[in-house]
């Protein structure tokens, strides 16, 4: 529950239709506003994802020991902030008196640090070139912090075909990647920045050629651990030696099967085996926008359910817009589906194959190295069990 002063529940229930990740509802009048502290407490519906276990009898055991011996309630990562600079230094400077030293942390150089590489004017003489876009394409740098690649996309008003990209970003880091657009104006692209929340786009430049999934070279990565508890500083020494000596599982993370109530494998399991319905029907299973699902399983009113739906939804809605033209026809309903998009779904299965691939192999192989057709014999055992 939120309260807000002398504001109309119709102005309110506007929001909707503009911001993204968000829905307010449930209006009333109140006498006084809430205040931080007043929560009685959180209720909470919690799925676990992505998990690799050798049985279900393993995860039944798991499930059975947490529900007898709970676990310790840690306060989550979140809870310390996502810059250079944990919150709780913050906060224990600020308890301390240490005004200088309180501003310095919170100006300290992290996540738009990489921002000062590049250039977030038009380039010079672009304006030359925006009347000519026969067979040039605007190549733009996103920054984002808060925003999927797919998220960041369907926050322009271009179509998603419109874009090329090579690799997706997850939305809980902070990352750079290179975008193409066709045809659109260097001033347009850079106006976004006025607009968008969580992206800023620059280093415009023109190219041939769009970009296409799979051409990613690869990845550079930061990684800062935080909230790392340990009994001692020579503890957290010897775990970081023996990553460097043993290595680490390199099991895909949950985020490439989704935040759904249906996991996007179990997507791209029925895509490959042809099932066209039933994957229409996952992708369309009532979850995060539960009233719009709700409504067109319980109505079958397309036209009704896309008037609900918000346009960053672009897979349900591509599906819908297809049906509306074409009743019955699902495999024509998910081609409407961008390529890109698409192809997550089934990437999203090759992950889950590849977890259970390597599960299976430090069961057998230990974590010690090993040759290419063990990996070859441990992928076709992996996808005759699944």
């Amino acid at each position: 529950m939120v309260t807000v002063f002398k504001q109309q529940a119709s102005k309110l229930a506007a929001l909707n239709k503009r911001l993204f990740g968000i829905k307010v509802g449930d209006f009333c009048l109140v006498k006084e506003g809430l205040l931080l502290g007043q929560l009685m407490g959180n209720r909470f519906t919690i799925t676990l994802r992505g998990v690799v276990a050798d049985s279900e009898e393993t995860i039944k055991k798991s499930a059975e020991s947490l529900g007898k011996d709970g676990f310790i309630n840690f306060f989550g990562l979140q809870r310390f902030g996502s810059g250079s600079v944990p919150t709780h230094h913050v906060g224990a400077a600020l308890l301390k008196g240490e005004w200088k030293e309180v501003v310095d942390m919170i100006l300290d150089p992290r996540e738009t640090a990489v921002s000062e590489e590049m250039s977030w004017e038009l380039p010079a003489g672009s304006e030359r070139h925006t009347q000519n876009f026969e067979n040039d394409v605007s190549m733009y740098i996103v920054i984002k912090a808060t925003y999927g690649t797919m998220q960041q996309v369907c926050a322009s008003k271009n179509t998603p075909k419109s874009f090329g990209f090579s690799g997706t970003k997850d939305k809980r880091s902070v990352s750079t990647q290179r975008v193409t657009v066709f045809k659109q104006q260097a001033s347009k692209l850079a106006a976004l920045n006025k607009r968008l929340f969580g992206i800023k786009v620059g280093d415009f430049c023109l190219v041939k050629e769009g970009l296409l999934l799979g051409q990613l070279m690869g990845n550079r990565f930061t990684i800062t651990l935080r909230g790392v508890v340990a009994d001692s500083e020579e503890t957290i020494k010897k775990s970081a030696e023996s990553l460097g000596k043993d290595g680490f599982i390199n099991y895909f993370g949950l985020q490439r099967f989704g935040s759904g109530s249906v996991p996007t494998h179990h997507v791209g399991a029925a895509l490959l085996k042809g099932e066209w319905k039933e994957a229409v029907d996952m992708i369309l299973d009532p979850r995060e926008i539960n009233e719009a699902r709700e409504y067109y399983k319980e109505t079958g009113d397309i036209d009704g359910t896309l008037r609900q739906l918000p346009r960053y939804l672009v897979a349900e809605r591509a599906i819908l817009q297809c049906l509306k033209k074409c009743p019955g026809n699902y495999l024509q309903a998910l081609k409407g589906i961008p390529r890109t998009l698409r192809m997550m779904y089934v990437h999203s299965y090759q992950s889950y194959l590849w977890n259970n691939a390597a599960s299976l192999r430090v069961q057998k192989y230990g974590t010690s190295v090993f040759f290419l057709n063990q990996l070859l014999a441990m992928m076709y055992a992996c996808q005759r069990r699944f």
